[in-house]
């Protein structure tokens, strides 16, 4: 009899300790749910989190230029240096470098997604992901078989169906010194790819105070992305591959050399006092063609 309780006792404390456990356990969850419920908790706002998104798409699509450059004699992708016997659109030589055509020629060889082009912030109803992108045998192509890229995306947001790409690019023009930038260069400051920013009436330089920057449009939607209604900000990613964001289309320790001395440079304006014509213009670009001149950039 003794022996039987002596036997039991064990049994009967770990019962009781599981079932401690157990109501810890409730009793905590409940705790949890209360604290989730009433507790003011901060959550990232969409600015934050486009802020973060675009950063890494950005530096994504750097990325991929760059591995696209390792592949190609070091030169970004040029749509004019592969699509040779026009099989792809009936584009000829250089005016087949557009951003349309550029970004697809990395969709298509799987470097980055039709996805990745665009802002998490995005602010022109006129721009969304390209759902419908051919990675096969596009239909829009001259000869389907043999395309080397989906003509049928486009980043002109002008058009009629929208556009499909937030994102601007450094300019690659044959002429002037910009084309020298357009891949593994010496000049790691060079400004590759940002969000998209306003178009400029009118640069007034102000020696070594930031200039005068006056926008086309005062309620551009390129203000909305991450910036406030009269300041552009956004990411940058430079041909080094480091980011920043800036906080003004003429960041201050960018400059370009003009007929007269160094100046800031300002990324979305092309300065005529360029002898060099190597100074940053980035852009979402329509035309292309051999000289600056034959590039179209679209604003909104």
């Amino acid at each position: 009899m003794g022996e039987e309780s002596v036997k039991s006792t064990p049994n009967a404390r770990a019962f009781t300790q599981v079932e401690l456990l157990c109501v810890l356990a409730v009793a905590l969850l409940f705790l949890c749910l209360l604290v989730a419920t009433f507790w003011p908790v901060s959550r990232p706002s969409r600015g934050n989190s486009g802020h973060e998104r675009d950063y890494l798409k950005l530096r994504g699509i750097h990325s991929a230029m760059e591995l696209w450059a390792e592949q190609h004699q070091g030169s970004y992708p040029l749509p004019s240096r592969i699509d040779l016997a026009n099989t792809t659109t009936r584009e000829v030589g250089s005016a087949k470098n557009t951003t349309s055509n550029i970004y697809s020629v990395l969709m298509f060889g799987g470097y980055i997604s039709f996805d990745s082009v665009i802002s998490g912030s995005e602010s022109n109803p006129r721009i969304s992901s390209f759902e419908s992108y051919a990675l096969e045998a596009p239909p829009s192509a001259v000869d389907p078989g043999s395309a080397l890229w989906d003509p049928a995306f486009t980043a002109d947001f002008t058009a009629p169906g929208g556009g499909h790409a937030s994102f601007a690019h450094l300019q690659p023009a044959p002429s002037g010194g910009r084309l020298k930038n357009w891949g593994q260069t010496f000049a790691p400051t060079t400004a590759i790819v940002s969000n998209r920013g306003p178009e400029v009436r009118l640069v007034v330089d102000r020696g070594e105070q930031s200039p005068l920057v006056t926008f086309v449009l005062a309620n551009s939607n390129t203000l909305l992305i991450h910036g406030t209604r009269d300041t552009w900000e956004g990411h940058v990613v430079y041909a080094d591959g480091h980011g920043a964001f800036e906080t003004s289309v003429a960041p201050d320790d960018r400059r370009y050399l003009s007929s007269s001395g160094w100046r800031r440079d300002v990324l979305f304006y092309d300065e005529t006092d360029n002898p060099n014509r190597d100074n940053v213009l980035l852009g979402i670009f329509t035309t292309a063609g051999d000289s600056a001149a034959n590039f179209t950039a679209i604003w909104d």
